[in-house]
């Protein structure tokens, strides 16, 4: 299994791997699906780190922007979902597009920063 199997196998399994802010990684979840996890992950921890720091690339600043905008716009303010959306959009192409696509339901200026005019929106 490789490292983007391994993210999102656990992702399913409900354990979301992390880069955190010292750039260690960090398995959180369900304490006995971590568990489960742990000795895969360590073992293929290098690999792991390497994906999730070039899937830190998946997502422009913009799209962030975007996205923080929508889940303003829906009243989500926790800092660990507002965290996890963001790192499920580095890492998964599909929720990424998603919550893009959920973006757009927020109007342009909020999206954009201000701007009056959107990207292709």
């Amino acid at each position: 299994m490789n490292s983007a199997m391994i993210v999102q196998q656990a992702a399913l399994d409900g354990v979301t791997i992390v880069l955190g802010s010292t750039g260690a990684l960090k398995a959180n979840g369900d304490e006995v699906a971590v568990s489960r996890w742990l000795p895969k992950i360590r073992a293929n921890k290098r690999d792991i780190m390497a994906f999730l720091r070039r899937a830190v690339n998946l997502i422009t600043p913009e799209d962030e922007t975007a996205i923080c905008a929508w889940l303003a716009h829906i009243e989500e303010s926790d800092p660990g979902i507002i965290s996890e959306v963001l790192n499920k959009c580095r890492a998964e192409p599909k929720a990424r597009d998603y919550f893009l696509w959920r973006a757009c339901e927020v109007p342009c200026s909020k999206r954009t920063g201000g701007r009056d005019t959107c990207p292709g929106g």
